[in-house]
């Protein structure tokens, strides 16, 4: 338990470092809330990818059955009967 309040703590003598270093409160908001969630953001959009269940519901069926025929190969199944 000791062991991970000394993480809380260098975190927080970091932080009065960074604080005092980035004395303007504009300077601070930009790197520690907008960058992150921009870096966050552009991350969603490169790595996160439409689910079969999203591509039937929004009818884009024959995309879902590639997607499900994907899965499929991944998993080792090679007799695999879908119908659209």
């Amino acid at each position: 338990m000791v062991l991970l309040q000394i993480f809380y703590s260098l975190g927080h003598l970091t932080d009065a470092g960074l604080y005092f270093w980035l004395r303007d409160w504009h300077q601070i908001f930009i790197y520690f809330f907008i960058l992150p969630m921009a870096l966050f953001f552009l991350f969603y959009l490169i790595i996160a990818v439409d689910t079969p269940r999203v591509l039937v519901t929004t009818l884009a069926a024959e995309q879902a059955l590639t997607e499900f025929l994907w899965i499929a190969k991944v998993n080792g199944v090679e007799d695999v009967a879908l119908r659209v």
